[in-house]
């Protein structure tokens, strides 16, 4: 995956966040505080689509037209974790949740999943 501009993540975060099929005008609806020119938004739906990050899904009407609705091809997550693999030699997946840790901004859920998820792990990795 190709990293994303400024302004394509800005589309994208719009997207993760809603978690549903939206088209061209609900996109623009939804983003008050765009730093992009609303003529902008077809050409990063292509950029986008052509990088692979998001794909058209369907078709909604609007008014006597229709339009058609797009979702990521990627999740948030799958997405920062390419970048950051590619930003650096070898991400550490040790020096990473090191780090997260010394930021303090790890709830006690999210340390209970990590957990949840490393005993998981193990055990998979037992059989």
């Amino acid at each position: 995956m190709k990293k994303l501009t400024k302004t394509e993540l800005e589309i994208m975060k719009l997207l993760w966040r809603e978690n549903k099929p939206l088209s061209a005008p609900e996109i623009l609806e939804l983003s008050v505080d765009r730093s992009w020119k609303e003529n902008s938004l077809y050409p990063m739906l292509t950029h986008l689509q052509d990088k692979g990050a998001i794909e058209a899904v369907g078709f909604v009407p609007v008014g006597k037209k229709y339009a058609r609705t797009f979702m990521p091809k990627i999740s948030q997550e799958a997405y920062f974790t390419a970048v950051l693999g590619e930003d650096s030699d070898r991400l550490s997946a040790v020096a990473f949740l090191s780090a997260m840790l010394q930021s303090g901004d790890l709830s006690d859920a999210d340390i209970a999943e990590m957990e949840a998820m490393l005993a998981d792990y193990k055990a998979r990795k037992k059989k």
